[in-house]
């Protein structure tokens, strides 16, 4: 996404919760891969972007995940 001009960067959950989160802004868009969707890591995430208020687009393997719920 940075070669055609749109600011993008990657994450690691455990990353994020622990300093890295400062760099999502409100309106940006998340995306999230995840085989479960239902990681601890990924349910404290989902709670801190709703705070921050970003859309959520998931790709994940449990349809019925807390994840695939807020998407």
């Amino acid at each position: 996404m940075n070669s055609t001009g749109t600011a993008a960067i990657y994450m690691h959950p455990t990353d994020a919760l622990h300093g890295d989160l400062g760099m999502v802004r409100k309106g940006d868009i998340v995306i999230v891969i995840s085989k479960s969707g239902a990681t601890e890591e990924i349910s404290d995430l989902i709670s801190m972007f709703k705070r921050i208020k970003v859309k959520i687009i998931g790709i994940l393997g449990d349809p019925k995940s807390e994840l695939s719920k807020s998407c």
